[in-house]
């Protein structure tokens, strides 16, 4: 699949509709002390981007990439609607995100996803995709429901 994959659009309807999709998803599948989603306007901080795939006019699915430092950065806001899924578009947009990170300078590339069986479909996308479990990386603490894997690029 071959999706057109540009910086978000905060004022689109159909991304912000995504946004809201991702945030509802997250509440519902990560505890309350626990939930790292990023709001529309953590977002578009600087040091933040966002990309989403358009398929037929439609904003399909998005990615993220949080600088941490000058060399780390983390992935954010994966998602990718439900008339969407097993696609690609998952896979295409985490490369999209690897190669900005790359051209970027960053050395590593982190995540914290969910642990229990609601993330069990992402976690194996970014295993495949070379991603490696790690231990807890900055902001994060330790905690039962998360995984935590990392990329050196």
């Amino acid at each position: 699949m071959s999706p057109d994959i540009r910086p978000a659009d905060f004022e689109d309807p159909q991304v912000q509709a995504l946004l809201r999709a991702h945030l509802l998803d997250m509440s519902a599948n990560s505890p309350e002390d626990n939930n790292h989603a990023l709001s529309a306007s953590a977002l578009r901080e600087p040091g933040v981007w966002l990309w989403v795939a358009w398929v037929d006019q439609h904003a399909a699915a998005m990615a993220g990439l949080k600088r941490i430092d000058a060399a780390h950065a983390e992935i954010k806001s994966m998602r990718t609607e439900p008339a969407f899924r097993g696609q690609g578009l998952a896979r295409v947009l985490l490369m999209h995100a690897l190669n900005a990170a790359r051209d970027q300078g960053f050395q590593r590339v982190s995540l914290e996803t969910g642990a229990d069986e609601a993330y069990a479909a992402a976690r194996a996308l970014y295993a495949s995709c070379g991603f490696e479990d790690c231990a807890a990386f900055a902001p994060y603490t330790p905690h039962p429901s998360s995984s935590y894997m990392t990329i050196k690029l």
